[in-house]
């Protein structure tokens, strides 16, 4: 089998900065896992809603790809928020599943555009945002980012409607 894996350089990283700085195509690794209870499971409900910060999309890409290839129909929302426009991983590939697979819904918005061309949604996600695209019955809420910003949005969540116990989140 293959993995596929995109890892942003952080400071202080160890495995980052080793998958960047040394490891090279071809090199052979042994892997443990999958471990963890952020999965989707066999029957993920009526609805998901996945929210990713960062490279926090990778979990929840996985998981859109499952649905799209298994024309589950299941309702399936991403709400995709980067700094900037070139730091979307998977942008290309998430609008042509979202283009095929009308169950899918894929919402990109940056939080500094800068000087690049960008006509989506600028702003961190927020309360209004959630509130436009939030349908809480029963949908299950998977959220992943940097550290602060799952915990945050789960609180957001929860006062908007969704039950504690539907939300699932990682921070990385």
């Amino acid at each position: 089998g293959t993995m596929e894996l995109a890892i942003k350089r952080l400071g202080g990283g160890r495995a980052a900065t080793f998958l960047h700085d040394r490891a090279a195509v071809g090199d052979r690794f042994s892997v443990d896992g999958p471990s963890g209870e952020f999965y989707l499971p066999d029957d993920p409900g009526p609805g998901i809603l996945l929210i990713a910060g960062g490279i926090g999309i990778n979990p929840l890409m996985s998981m859109v790809r499952h649905v799209h290839q298994a024309r589950d129909p299941v309702r399936t929302t991403l709400i995709y928020s980067a700094k900037t426009p070139p730091e979307f991983v998977f942008r290309d590939e998430l609008e042509a599943i979202s283009a095929e697979n009308a169950g899918i819904t894929t919402v990109f918005t940056v939080t500094d555009p800068r000087e690049q061309e960008w006509s989506g949604r600028v702003g961190r996600i927020d309360r209004s945002l959630l509130e436009e695209l939030v349908k809480p019955a029963g949908t299950t809420f998977y959220l992943c980012g940097p550290p602060g910003m799952p915990t945050e949005l789960a609180r957001v969540l929860v006062s908007v409607g969704a039950p504690i116990d539907s939300l699932r989140f990682e921070e990385w």
